[in-house]
């Protein structure tokens, strides 16, 4: 799902036109720079029925869209909206039969050793084929 998950994103022409590659699993590739958007699997369910796993997970997925203004932050958080909400269909090999967004919060990083970096973290269920 992972791999799928980000070539989907990838394919998102309003995204990538404003983060360009910088879409990235678990943590932002060192000195790859701003606007990025990294994706964070907090957990998966797979599915089971009275006959034993039914091949369907639910897998919640943490995107943070990081940008060096919060107005440029919503115009990612958007196009990840905008791209993702209620996709279903076949992806690179992936069923995904339903991928909704329940949460989302803001927040900024401001330490002395780096440029104020504000995110808007979304939180997505995304309920998919297992292979």
């Amino acid at each position: 799902m992972e791999q799928a998950l980000y070539a989907l994103m990838n394919s998102i022409a309003n995204l990538t036109a404003i983060v360009g590659g910088n879409i990235w699993w678990l943590d932002r590739y060192q000195n790859s720079g701003y606007p990025s958007v990294v994706m964070t699997k907090i957990s998966g369910v797979r599915g089971y029925d009275m006959a034993g796993p039914d091949l369907l997970a639910d897998s919640r997925v943490q995107f943070d869209c990081d940008a060096l203004s919060f107005s440029q932050a919503t115009q990612i958080r958007d196009a990840v909206r905008d791209g993702l909400s209620g996709y279903r269909g076949v992806f690179s090999g992936i069923d995904f039969k339903g991928i909704f967004f329940e949460i989302e919060r803001n927040e900024f990083d401001d330490t002395p050793a780096t440029d104020k970096i504000y995110r808007i973290s979304m939180d997505a269920i995304i309920t998919h084929k297992e292979k």
